[in-house]
């Protein structure tokens, strides 16, 4: 599972992060689910987690 601050350190090499406390860092829980059916019938494709979170750093460093 991609965690957020080693994706925005490599693909946002130029922007300063607070590095993440011992205390706020967190297990990996991995959910595994299965969209085929839906997206069958609603003929819809769901975005991946990486697609979303670069949509969202977009957005976020937009306001700079």
């Amino acid at each position: 599972m991609w965690k957020i601050y080693e994706y925005v350190k490599k693909y946002y090499p130029d922007r300063a992060i607070a590095p993440l406390s011992k205390e706020a860092e967190l297990e990996d829980v991995q959910q595994n689910y299965d969209a085929s059916k839906a997206e069958r019938v609603f003929g819809i494709k769901f975005r991946t987690f990486e697609e979303l979170l670069e949509d969202y750093t977009d957005f976020v460093y937009s306001f700079d």
